[in-house]
């Protein structure tokens, strides 16, 4: 076993809420465990298959941390990496984990933020038919977001449909779901992971790519520690950078959430101390619409100081 204590800018010991992470030098999968699913509880977000037990993998959520098990997914004698989230809803993060049973029928799901979220990753958790894909709102796809729907473990550009989310935006208290029994399969377990922009915290939004190596500067207003990005408009990976790995421009690698890829080596991006800038002429910069979430390394306006530029 394997136990890890995280603490917070402040140095006070925390226990995640979400961890989701993989081995960096196989294809193994990418996993998901909450705290409201429970230890040892597995998703993937790189495949369709239903919640399974993983005995060996997040065996406990602690007061300090995590303790791991013996599964390389999660704790390899080489290489992984497990991003780890505080949630709870309302409060300051604005994230929250939804377990939820589907009705089949158009309705709405309480998401708890006190805000209108802008990202929701559904997954069924118990299809009983081989599983069940993926779908995430993204208020960033377009103009009428709630009329499209992307998918997690999947390349494929948004999908205009809805039996998604009903053609319904969300508000400050629910969101809704219409009759895909990917978001709402009639009896079933399903779980929501919903996220909101907090300023100088985290920053949910779109960007054009130019195709260029002198690529597209996203502003965030603080330095990223955790940046997840896709294309809205075609077929590519959900690909994560962190400032963690490597942790040093231009050598930002990507992993893959959506594929079982071991990490890459190219150079993508540059995380500065106020955004992102895109150092590739190809993903994730090419000229489409992408979407994206970056959490802060050193959040500013929180009674600290602010991040150095490196």
């Amino acid at each position: 076993e394997l136990a890890r204590t995280l603490t917070d800018r402040s140095d006070a010991a925390f226990a995640p809420d979400l961890i989701w992470g993989t081995n960096r030098t196989t294809t193994g999968a990418v996993h998901m465990v909450d705290s409201v699913r429970g230890a040892t509880k597995e998703i993937e977000s790189d495949d369709y298959s239903d919640e399974a037990t993983a005995a060996q993998g997040v065996k406990s959520f602690d007061a300090s941390g995590y303790t791991l098990g013996t599964d390389a997914d999660y704790n390899a004698a080489s290489a992984n990496v497990n991003w780890c989230f505080k949630l709870g809803g309302a409060p300051t993060a604005a994230m929250s984990a939804i377990k939820f049973t589907g009705t089949g029928a158009n309705g709405t799901i309480d998401h708890f933020l006190g805000v209108v979220p802008e990202f929701i990753a559904v997954k069924t958790l118990a299809n009983g038919s081989g599983g069940n894909s993926w779908r995430c709102y993204h208020a960033g796809v377009a103009s009428d977001a709630e009329d499209f729907a992307l998918q997690l473990n999947g390349l494929i550009a948004k999908a205009d449909d809805s039996i998604f989310w009903n053609d319904t935006a969300p508000t400050s208290s629910v969101f809704s779901v219409g009759t895909s029994t990917e978001v709402n399969k009639s009896s079933s377990p399903s779980i929501a992971y919903c996220f909101a922009s907090v300023d100088n915290y985290s920053k949910i939004g779109a960007f054009e790519g130019n195709g260029n190596v002198n690529g597209t500067f996203v502003p965030c207003n603080f330095r990223p520690a955790f940046i997840l990005v896709k294309s809205a408009d075609s077929t590519s990976e959900w690909d994560v950078y962190d400032s963690k790995r490597d942790g040093y421009n231009p050598d930002n690698d990507a992993l893959s959430i959506s594929t079982p890829l071991a990490e890459t080596t190219a150079n993508d991006i540059d995380i500065l101390s106020n955004g992102f800038k895109c150092r590739i002429a190809t993903d994730p910069n090419v000229a489409e619409t992408y979407v994206y979430m970056a959490i802060a390394e050193h959040p500013s306006g929180l009674g600290v100081s602010q991040a150095r530029a490196r």
